[in-house]
């Protein structure tokens, strides 16, 4: 019975490391996406976002027979 424990132990112990990994993973995901959306705010609100203006003259050729 001593074996069966330890092999139960040692089957919970890879378990809980593989659930670690992944909480790491969303975790670091999680803060990209914040990080990614406050650049993205700041970028909208101190980016150079007007247009140029500017008056634009273009031929139309109607009618061309």
């Amino acid at each position: 019975m001593g074996a069966k424990k330890r092999g139960q132990r040692q089957l919970s112990d890879k378990n809980t490391r593989k659930g670690k990994t992944m909480g790491r993973i969303i975790k670091a995901l999680v803060v990209l996406v914040i990080f990614g959306f406050i650049g993205l705010t700041i970028y909208a609100y101190l980016g150079d976002l007007t247009p140029i203006q500017g008056e634009v003259k273009k031929p139309v050729v109607l009618n061309a027979d």
